[in-house]
């Protein structure tokens, strides 16, 4: 995949992006790397960058099978991480609870669609509450599940498919269900 003008990923040694790979940059600051991978990474999805602010670090030996993430301020990916298809990270809440500032939304997405623009470019971002997202090493997020704003996923656990979590996740636990809680603890002396 090539990028124009600078490059906002950088990629470790023996990484690589998948077919369904793509980067959409809604407000992209010139020069600054968004998307940093680590070495034997294998990533795949759609990777949108709502501000300037948004970044994510992905870690060595990750595999991201596909899915969405969507960033406004940060994801942490640490090594030795398995993300299946349709997999959801979603660092923000969106819209603000406030119905007057949604309705401020509408109107700013669509004067900066019809004048060409990213639909989200004159988006009161300060409105809006966002948290960075960190999974930690040996963990595996199961197919179609959804990780939200200012989640922590530990050390080794296991979000089962379809999961919707929004409270951290201790390490080597599985949780499962809408919303996510714990079903059982999980040995880490497991090989």
């Amino acid at each position: 995949m090539s990028f124009s003008g600078s490059n906002p990923v950088s990629m470790g040694h023996n990484s690589s992006l998948l077919a369904d790979f793509n980067l959409d940059m809604r407000d992209q600051l010139s020069g600054k790397t968004y998307l940093k991978i680590g070495n034997n990474a294998l990533v795949g999805g759609q990777f949108i960058f709502e501000t300037r602010d948004g970044e994510v670090e992905i870690g060595d030996r990750v595999l991201i099978e596909g899915g969405m993430v969507i960033c406004r301020t940060k994801v942490t990916i640490a090594d030795d991480v398995v993300i299946e298809t349709g997999v959801c990270l979603y660092d923000h809440a969106s819209h603000s609870l406030d119905y007057s500032e949604r309705q401020k939304d509408i109107k700013t997405v669509v004067e900066d669609y019809r004048c060409g623009r990213s639909f989200v470019q004159s988006k009161n971002w300060s409105v809006v509450k966002a948290k960075e997202i960190n999974i930690h090493s040996n963990a595996w997020i199961g197919r179609n599940a959804t990780i939200l704003k200012g989640v922590t996923i530990g050390e080794g656990a296991i979000v089962a498919p379809f999961s919707v979590v929004f409270r951290s996740v201790s390490p080597w636990t599985l949780v499962a269900g809408n919303p996510a809680v714990p079903v059982r603890n999980l040995d880490c002396n497991l090989k």
